[in-house]
């Protein structure tokens, strides 16, 4: 995979010409937020193929889709026929660090990203509000565009999206009997907010596995924009790396961590705790297509789609395999 990442344009002038644009855009934003908000109740529907063994394939990228030419002739083209991807997750960040989170940064990505055949999933990265030099004004900005992209397409069946109650950016669904976790995951100078952030992101993780069932579940395949072991989240590697170890159910469950990354690979039984992995995915073009494998063995597949539409290839021809 080393290499198999590449680089779009030229992509650093800032663009604030639609910071002048009418409210009423960011006022219908949070009208759609409204529809997808739902909490994790006993009896839950889960959906049509939420325990169903196979094949769950989708998209995974991070960074980029600023140049909106070229992310909505890349992204309108995926054959997801060919491969078979029921949904794709941005990792973040949906601005850069050029951008300082200027409202126009989010509604760039936001337009390209719509142009995906299938639901798109958000998650912040540094550069959408930690790191920007008005941290609240970058937040409102993904909240109002990002956070509830996938309300631009049709709600899913085959499986349920829940959101959890006190933060609503992490997100949760249940399908081909893989736990997907999304959870707000970046590196922020305050202490008490990191600390308060990363127990609800633990919290969310064991509620929904809690409520979904472990019986159900084959694979948890989590997803944020942070390194799992940055000094801020080793105590959620340290929660999970410790029920892997020590809870019965838990040692044959397959459970992958993904992150946004500058290049594409994998890192494998972190910290010597078995089928506990790191997945890294590159930024920019191409994007990476997944395939997590359930039923009687567990196991996940990745590669990067390649420029040649629909088709994909890893570096020098192989696919990664855990």
């Amino acid at each position: 995979f080393e290499g198999a990442v590449g680089s779009v344009g030229d992509e650093n002038e800032v663009d604030d010409s639609e910071e002048r644009e009418d409210a009423n855009d960011d006022d219908k934003d949070n009208d759609d937020a409204n529809d997808q908000v739902e909490t994790i109740t006993e009896g839950m529907n889960m959906g049509t193929e939420a325990t169903i063994e196979g094949d769950a394939t989708f998209y995974l990228m991070s960074d980029g889709a600023n140049n909106v030419a070229f992310w909505e002739s890349q992204l309108s083209a995926l054959d997801v026929e060919q491969s078979g991807a029921k949904f794709l997750v941005h990792l973040g960040s949906a601005s850069r660090r050029v951008d300082d989170c200027a409202r126009s940064a989010y509604t760039k990505a936001k337009e390209s990203l719509t142009n995906t055949p299938v639901p798109v999933y958000s998650l912040p990265g540094n550069f959408d509000w930690p790191e920007c030099s008005d941290p609240e004004s970058g937040w409102k900005h993904y909240q109002d565009h990002m956070m509830n992209i996938n309300t631009n397409w049709d709600t899913a069946t085959d499986y349920v999206v829940y959101r959890q109650q006190e933060r609503p950016e992490n997100f949760s669904f249940l399908w081909k009997r893989v736990l997907f976790v999304g959870i707000h995951m970046v590196t922020n100078s305050d202490a008490d907010e990191t600390n308060e952030r990363v127990m609800d992101n633990i919290q969310w993780v064991n509620q929904n596995v809690e409520k979904h069932q472990m019986e159900n579940i084959d694979a948890i395949f989590v997803m944020g924009n942070e390194r799992l072991l940055a000094t801020e989240n080793i105590a959620f590697y340290e929660h999970f790396s410790n029920k892997k170890k020590n809870v019965d159910e838990w040692n044959d469950v397959l459970f992958v961590y993904s992150r946004r990354s500058g290049i594409s690979g994998l890192s494998r039984d972190i910290g010597g705790v078995t089928d506990l992995h790191e997945l890294r995915v590159g930024s920019e073009w191409p994007i990476m297509d997944v395939r997590v494998q359930t039923g009687n063995v567990a196991g996940i597949q990745f590669r990067t789609v390649s420029s040649r539409i629909g088709r994909a290839s890893g570096s020098g021809g192989q696919d990664g395999v855990i």
